[in-house]
């Protein structure tokens, strides 16, 4: 078993460095941060599924890219660039033939879960972060640079998450109502 994990993880590495060299830094690009497919389509869907395993690499501590800077600049961009293509409703679009697409949402959403289940425990053990009144997210003190990078990362993709509708699936399941400012969920909201 831990040969074939090795393998998994040998293969993820190498299609995060593909990514990261496909990643458009043309900051007068729309597709600013997106990565390029062989399609030569960023396609939203696809960017969100790239996302999740280049976070899943930057929090696993066998990772060649584990904390590694580079990749968080990588994973912040296409970050910026999921926020941009995000629809007023929450929903992305499969840009070749879907759009305003809530099947299409619900599996980038889904991707990424297990990169937010890791990223949530690492927030868990540093303890945390605030959000000031301005809405800016304030680190508490006692956490390593590199656990404030992930609680960062955390509090975006929980945002993209909401604005998905992940809220009002808590509701129907009875979790409690997130308060307001709390860039967090109730724990194991899925």
């Amino acid at each position: 078993m831990l040969k074939h994990y090795e393998k998994i993880l040998m293969d993820a590495e190498r299609r995060a460095a593909l990514y990261i060299k496909n990643q458009v830094r043309d900051k007068t690009s729309p597709y600013y941060g997106a990565i390029i497919s062989e399609s030569n389509i960023p396609d939203p869907r696809t960017n969100i599924f790239i996302l999740a395993q280049l976070i899943e690499l930057y929090v696993n501590k066998d990772s060649a890219y584990y904390f590694d800077s580079n990749l968080y600049e990588s994973i912040l961009l296409l970050i910026d660039y999921v926020k941009q293509v995000q629809r007023h409703d929450g929903t992305f679009d499969l840009n070749t033939c879907n759009f305003f697409s809530a099947p299409d949402t619900a599996f980038a959403i889904n991707a990424m879960i297990p990169a937010y289940r890791l990223l949530k425990r690492h927030v868990e053990e540093c303890g945390g972060w605030e959000e000031t009144d301005s809405g800016s997210i304030e680190i508490k003190p006692g956490c390593r640079e590199s656990r404030n990078a992930a609680e960062f990362i955390f509090c975006e993709i929980t945002k993209i998450m909401e604005r998905a509708g992940i809220r009002h699936h808590e509701r129907r399941i009875s979790h409690p109502e997130p308060q307001v400012g709390d860039c967090s969920m109730p724990d194991d909201p899925l």
